[in-house]
């Protein structure tokens, strides 16, 4: 099977990639648990330390409790809010990124072969093994080929004639993936 993709990536399919990370990648899913467990858990302990203290100092029970709701609201708000405005934000440094280094958001061609897939830009080729596919990646709106865990070439649903071809491409690359690691093994 050869494919060939010309991709002029936008903002949001940078956004949508760093969406899928915080959501679907096990190393982006764990990094999110631990920002809405972490950032509760020490605030509670500080907030428990200072309330504590204060309540043992002045006796004040409506303080405290007006203290209680204080904190619950800020961790509700924390919950809530935190993957909107941190796609909010990144969407901001995307934009400008992309104005600032056109090298980001110029156009590329993919190549993909049977033994090995091509990046190529204007003055640049890259050529890589299936192998360094570490990790495949299908959301509704792109399939993620992540080269390590924080860097993917972003293929959009665009690229693709159907969810079905989109999905075809996708079994193709993880049979390549697969059959290199195994012969790999057998080495």
């Amino acid at each position: 099977m050869v494919k060939e993709f010309e991709l002029a990536l936008t903002a949001e399919d940078y956004v949508e990639l760093n969406r899928f990370y915080m959501k679907k990648h096990p190393v982006g899913k764990k990094r999110e648990f631990r920002w809405r467990v972490i950032v509760p858990l020490i605030t509670a302990l500080l907030f428990f330390f200072v309330c504590g203290a204060n309540w043992l100092l002045t006796g004040d029970t409506q303080l405290l409790l007006v203290e209680i709701a204080v904190f619950l609201l800020w961790t509700l708000c924390h919950q809530l809010l935190r993957t909107p405005v941190n796609l909010f934000f990144l969407k901001r440094r995307i934009k400008i990124r992309m104005k600032r280094e056109p090298l980001f958001s110029e156009p590329v061609t993919c190549l993909f072969e049977e033994e090995r897939f091509s990046l190529i830009t204007k003055g640049e080729k890259d050529v890589c093994s299936y192998n360094v596919i570490v990790l495949v990646g299908q959301s509704e709106k792109a399939l993620y080929l992540f080269k390590t865990e924080n860097t993917a070439l972003i293929l959009p649903v665009r690229c693709f004639s159907s969810k079905q071809e989109m999905a075809d491409f996708a079994a193709f690359i993880e049979e390549k993936r697969s059959g290199l690691r195994k012969e790999e093994a057998e080495q």
